[in-house]
C-alpha cells in the first residue's frame, strides 16, 4: 500500500510478547543470517556481508587522517587524540551494544553491526571514505512492536580538548537547542596545534527531521533526533564526521563547500535501497516516493496483516479470539458473504486468506483475498468451526473474533487474468476493476492542473516523504504528488459490475501487469523516465517539453543564449534553494556551461496539460527525442501518446489495442509502454529523423487544456 505509518484495515496492535533465543547456538552464519534479517528482505536478498576480523576497523585515509572505530561504532582517537571517544549511540536513554559478530560489506569499507534495545531492533552501518576523510554512520532502527513507537536516537562525541570555534554551516555561533532553517550540521575548530578541527553534518537542508544540538565547553557534543515510527516499519538516520586540518574557522562559500560532499545524493550511495527508503533525515536519497516506481505484489496487505499479528502464515489456521492468544488448528466453512457499501458479495471460502472480525468492538469486519480483493463491511460465515490439534471444536463468529488466518497457498498473490487494476478505497476496500476503464483524473499538481485518461494512470498512493499526500505515477513516467478533483467516476468492476467512485475516496490505484520503464543511476535506482521530462523538487518528474525557443543563462563569459535544439541536458550544481539556482548545461557536441537561469518561470507542456514551474523547483532537464507538438484543436488527453507513450520498448510486442500514432482517443488506455531511446552520445541524426517525429520550429496555437499555475 505505500502508507509508511500503519497498515490500513488493521485494528490496534498491542504488546509483542518477547522471544527468547539462545545465544550460544548463534554461529558465525546464524549471525550474518540475523544481521541480514534485521535490514530487512531487500538487503538479505541483495547484500552480501562477511564477518570483520579484529583490526581491520582501523584505516588512514588519502586526507593523511586515521580512523579507529571500535565494535560499536565508537571512533576512540582518530589522528592526534583528535577525539576522546565520538559517536557513541544511545537509543532511548540506553547505550547501543552490538550483540552479534561485526560485518562488513564487499569492498571492506563499511561495517555492519546488530543490536536490540527493547523492542526496537538496531542496525549500525559505519563507512569510511578514504578519499573524503570522513566516516558515514547510518543508524537503522526497526519497530518489532505491534504499535508505532516515538524514538530518541543519541550520538555524543568528545574531543581530545576544547575547542576555539563552533559554528554551523551557515555561520552562526552555535547555542544549545534545534539548528536551525537550512542548517545542516556543525564545525569545530582549534585555534592551533596538531588537533584537527572536526565537521558534523547532522541532516540534509529540505528534511523535516531536525536534531537538537548540545554542546559544553566546546569539546562534547550530543546529538538528538527524535523520530515516529509506524509498527513493523524502519526508519533510518544518516550522519557524518570529518577530520579536517583548519588555520581559522572557514567562512561563507568556503565554509558551505566543506558540508557540500555529505549533502548530495550520492553520499548516500552503496545502501542496501530498503535502507536508502527509510532515511528520515537525507532527501533526495532514494526514499519515500521512489518507491512509488516498484510493483506491489498482489499479496502485499495479506503480509502486512500477517506482521502486525506476528502471525507467520504456514500449513494450519490460525485463529485469534482474543488479541495475543493465537490457537493452531484447522477451520471448516463453505461460504462468507459480506455486507459491503457497493452490495452483497458472496465468496468460497477456499479464496478467503485472512478474516478481520469485529472482536466483539462493533469494528469494520474485513475480508483479505488471496487474489488481492478487500471487502469490508458486516461478515457473515455460517458453520464456520475451528478445530484445535487436541480435539477441541469451537464454533466461529465472525463478529466476536479477532482475527483468522488461513493457510497459505500458492494462489497467495494470483491475479484474476481480468483484473486490470486494484482500486483502493479509504474504507479499506480493494477492488478489482476490468479493462478499459474509460473516465479522467482532473489532477492539481504544484505545477498545474492535469487532465489525465484513467488509461494512463500505473499508481496512486499514499507517501509520507518528500511531500506527504498522494502521488500519481503515469504511463509516461512522471511522478507528481496530486489533489484529485471532479464529479464521480462510473468504473466496472469484476465483482459488482458498474459502480460510481468519487474522487475524494480513492487511497490508492495499482494497474496490474504493466511496468514504467526507468533510467537508472549509478546505484541501480530509478533516475527517471527514459524520455524528454524536467526533474523538480521532491523527487518529481514530469514529462513534457520546454515551450521556449531558447533560455538565457548568466556565465563566466556574460549573459548566454541557449537554443533549445543545441542542449542535451542541463542539471543543478548545487543543493540550495535559497537562491537562484546554478545548472551545468550540457551540449550535444559534448561541450559544457554552468550558469545561473535568467528566467524565472519554465513553461512545459505536457500531454495532459501546461505546466508552469518556477526555476527555484527545477532540479533538471533531460531531451531524449523530440516531442512532436499536439494538434491545435487536440481535446485534453488526446495528445497523451506523444513523447513514446505510443512506442514499444525492446522486446515487447505491441498492445493489440495500442494506439494509432497521431495520439489516443479521449480515456483510452494505452498498453505499450515507452520506447527506451540511444545511449547518450548516440543521437539520431535530425537530417535523417522521420519528418512526423521532428518537432516544428514553431508551435501552432494552443487551446488551454487545462489551468497552469501561477
Amino acid at each position: 500500500m505505500g502508507r509508511n505509518d500503519r497498515t490500513p484495515g488493521v485494528p490496534g496492535p498491542s504488546r509483542r510478547r518477547p522471544r527468547r533465543r539462545s545465544a550460544a547456538l548463534l554461529t558465525a552464519t546464524a549471525c550474518l543470517a540475523a544481521l541480514l534479517l534485521a535490514l530487512g528482505p531487500d538487503a538479505a536478498a541483495k547484500e552480501k556481508l562477511s564477518p570483520l576480523a579484529a583490526g581491520q576497523m582501523n584505516r588512514s585515509d588519502q586526507l593523511g587522517f586515521n580512523w579507529d572505530p571500535n565494535n560499536q561504532g565508537v571512533i576512540r582517537d582518530g589522528t592526534n587524540d583528535c577525539f576522546d571517544g565520538a559517536m557513541n549511540l544511545r537509543v532511548n536513554g540506553g547505550d547501543f551494544r552490538a550483540s552479534q559478530p561485526p560485518m562488513q560489506t564487499k569492498d571492506g569499507l563499511e561495517f555492519v553491526l546488530a543490536g536490540a534495545i527493547g523492542d526496537i531492533g538496531i542496525t549500525r552501518r559505519v563507512r569510511l571514505d578514504l578519499a573524503k576523510g570522513a566516516a558515514r554512520y547510518v543508524e537503522v532502527l526497526h519497530n518489532k512492536s505491534r504499535r508505532a513507537v516515538t524514538v530518541t536516537l543519541e550520538v555524543k562525541s568528545m574531543l581530545g580538548s576544547s575547542c576555539q570555534t563552533v559554528v554551523t554551516d551557515l555561520g552562526r555561533g552555535v547555542l544549545n537547542g534545534a539548528l536551525e532553517k537550512r542548517e545542516t550540521g556543525v564545525i569545530a575548530v582549534h585555534g592551533g596545534g596538531s588537533r584537527p578541527g572536526v565537521l558534523f553534518q547532522l541532516r540534509t537542508a529540505r528534511s523535516k527531521v531536525v536534531p537538537q544540538v548540545s554542546v559544553q565547553n566546546n569539546r562534547t557534543f550530543a546529538f538528538t533526533w527524535v523520530v515516529k515510527i509506524g509498527a513493523g516499519k524502519t526508519a533510518a538516520v544518516l550522519h557524518s564526521v570529518a577530520q579536517r586540518r583548519w588555520n581559522g574557522p572557514p567562512v561563507g562559500k568556503l565554509l558551505q563547500a566543506e558540508f557540500k560532499p555529505f549533502l548530495d545524493r550520492k553520499w548516500a550511495a552503496g545502501l542496501p535501497s530498503a535502507v536508502r527508503g527509510a532515511l528520515v533525515n537525507h532527501q533526495g536519497s532514494g526514499g519515500g516516493a521512489a518507491a512509488l516506481t516498484k510493483a506491489v505484489a498482489a499479496d502485499t496487505q495479506i503480509k502486512e496483516v500477517a506482521q502486525a499479528y506476528d502471525v507467520e502464515r504456514g500449513a494450519e489456521s490460525v485463529v485469534l479470539i482474543e488479541r495475543d492468544k493465537p490457537l493452531k488448528g484447522t477451520v471448516v466453512g463453505e461460504t462468507v458473504t459480506v455486507q459491503t457499501r457497493l452490495g452483497e458479495a458472496t465468496v468460497d471460502f477456499d479464496e478467503v486468506a485472512i478474516l478481520l472480525g469485529g472482536a466483539n468492538l462493533g469494528r469494520t469486519m474485513r475480508l483479505y483475498l488471496r487474489d488481492g480483493e478487500v471487502l469490508a463491511g458486516e461478515v457473515v460465515a455460517e458453520g464456520l468451526v475451528f478445530s484445535t490439534k487436541a480435539g477441541l471444536e469451537i464454533p466461529l463468529d465472525p463478529t466476536g473474533i479477532d482475527a483468522l488466518f488461513l493457510p497459505a497457498t500458492k494462489d497467495d498473490g494470483k491475479i484474476k487474468e481480468a483484473a486490470d487494476a486494484f482500486l483502493t478505497q479509504l474504507d479499506g476496500t480493494k477492488l478489482a476493476l476490468a479493462k478499459g476503464a474509460d473516465g479522467q483524473l482532473d489532477a492539481v499538481t504544484p505545477w498545474g492542473d492535469l487532465v489525465i485518461p484513467l488509461g494512463h494512470v500505473i499508481r496512486i498512493d499514499y507517501m509520507r516523504e518528500p511531500v506527504p499526500g498522494l502521488w500519481i505515477l503515469l504511463l509516461n513516467g512522471s511522478k507528481l504528488p496530486v489533489t484529485i478533483q471532479g464529479g464521480a467516476m462510473q468504473l466496472n468492476s469484476l465483482r459488482f459490475g458498474a459502480v460510481q467512485v468519487e474522487p475524494g475516496s480513492i487511497a490508492a490505484w495499482n494497474r496490474n501487469r504493466v511496468t514504467v520503464p526507468m533510467t537508472k543511476n549509478e546505484d541501480g535506482e530509478p533516475a527517471g523516465p527514459p524520455t524528454t521530462h524536467a526533474r523538480l523538487s521532491g523527487e518529481c518528474y514530469l514529462v513534457g517539453h520546454i515551450t521556449e525557443e531558447r533560455l538565457r543563462a548568466d556565465t563566466l563569459a556574460g549573459t548566454t543564449p541557449l537554443q533549445l535544439e543545441q542542449l542535451r541536458r542541463f542539471d543543478r550544481s548545487d543543493d540550495d534553494d535559497g537562491g537562484q539556482p546554478e545548472f551545468d548545461f550540457t551540449l550535444k557536441s559534448g561541450e559544457k556551461l554552468r550558469g545561473r537561469l535568467q528566467e524565472r518561470l519554465i513553461s512545459l507542456r505536457t500531454p495532459y496539460g501546461m505546466c508552469r514551474a518556477p526555476v527555484l523547483h527545477l532540479h533538471g532537464y533531460r531531451w531524449f527525442e523530440p516531442l512532436p507538438e499536439p494538434e491545435p484543436d487536440a481535446k485534453p488527453g488526446e495528445e497523451a501518446a506523444a513523447n513514446g507513450t505510443d512506442d514499444e520498448p525492446p522486446k515487447q510486442e505491441p498492445a493489440k489495442d495500442a494506439p494509432p500514432k497521431d495520439g489516443p482517443a479521449k480515456g483510452a488506455a494505452i498498453e505499450a509502454a515507452p520506447k527506451q531511446p540511444a545511449p547518450e552520445g548516440k543521437q539520431a541524426d535530425p537530417k535523417k529523423a522521420d519528418p512526423k517525429q521532428a518537432a516544428p520550429k514553431k508551435a501552432p496555437p494552443e487551446k488551454p487544456t487545462a489551468k497552469g499555475s501561477k
